[in-house]
């Protein structure tokens, strides 16, 4: 499978082409070190993920992005598209036809996929940031602490309630 992405370069001119091909779900998403079983570790940590996540509606590649993404909470969106698309640098989905195919079609994505995402984007703990300077001002490690605690705890119930209706429901 592979995702055109084309858009008009005024520096050049003329309209620039790029072919991003996606690997199957089953290939190594990363040029990370192989381990013997023949995956990347990179596809062992988002496998891990997924197990460790599942239950309250998201992947293993958004969990990995939020992990990823503590110093700037705003590279979580970027960096899961660059894992998604399996390569090394942010691009632009031009087309909201291509990012759906991406996110929908290759990936399994549902409404309750969406939903906890931005449940969780609005829930989940500090950047690095706020947690420093909550250190700084309180001089304690246990509110900055409690900080993230919460704040997390708080994300995983909410996004846990909300899948688990989801599922009674019989929506997804």
């Amino acid at each position: 499978m592979s995702i055109h992405l084309s858009r008009q370069d005024d520096r050049l001119g003329k309209k620039v082409t790029v072919q991003c091909v996606t690997p199957p779900p089953c290939a190594p998403r990363s040029v990370a070190t192989p381990t013997r079983s023949g995956a990347s570790n990179l596809d062992a940590i988002i496998d891990e993920g997924t197990l460790a996540t599942g239950w309250v509606g998201l992947d293993g590649v958004i969990l990995l992005a939020y992990i990823i993404a503590i110093p700037a909470n705003e590279i979580v969106v970027p960096t899961m598209l660059m894992v998604y698309m399996g390569v090394g640098m942010m691009t632009d989905v031009p087309e909201f036809s291509e990012l759906r195919q991406l996110l929908v079609g290759q990936h399994g994505w549902t409404l309750l996929t969406a939903l906890n995402l931005m449940l969780f984007s609005l829930l989940h703990n500090p950047c690095a940031t706020t947690i420093l300077t909550i250190y700084k001002e309180t001089k304690s490690k246990k509110w900055a602490t409690l900080s993230v605690v919460i704040t997390l705890g708080l994300a995983f119930l909410v996004k846990f309630l909300t899948a688990s209706l989801a599922r009674w429901m019989g929506w997804v």
